[in-house]
């Protein structure tokens, strides 16, 4: 990669920022990654398929931390094993539809995520869907 570079490393490092501050000087964040899961259970290239399912059905490698997704996602969790999520368990409230109703929701507005999960104003946390690595 050219000098200047940052993102996400690649192979047994897949989960860590890196950037490139000099010929052949890499500087990565140091998080264990584990396998890389494909989310497919098949015999892929990625040493295993553990991981856990987010709420909003989202598949994360065991490791991962962060903002759950779908009606838990006011919450942060972890996954601890093969779908051991632990999450803290702070009440989420009506999740916005986003059909601007006024049905039960106290607010539709917001913004629905790249996986289809509608989110209310003022939501920050990692993308889903094709886009589950942005946050």
């Amino acid at each position: 990669v050219p000098v200047g570079w940052s993102g996400k490393d690649t192979g047994s490092n897949w989960c860590n920022a890196c950037t490139c501050g000099a010929s052949e000087l890499m500087a990565c964040t140091i998080a264990f990654c584990g396998p890389q899961p494909d989310g497919e259970g098949d015999d892929n290239t990625n040493a295993d398929d553990e991981g856990c399912t987010l709420t909003g059905g989202e598949f994360v490698p065991v490791g991962w931390s962060g903002e759950d997704t779908g009606s838990n996602s006011c919450n942060s969790c972890g996954c601890e094993g093969p779908e051991l999520l632990a999450c803290t368990d702070a009440f989420c409230g009506p999740q916005p539809d986003g059909d601007g109703g006024g049905d039960a929701n106290d607010d539709d507005e917001g913004c629905t995520l790249t996986g289809g999960e509608f989110v209310p104003v003022g939501w920050s946390g990692k993308d889903t869907g094709s886009n589950s690595c942005n946050s």
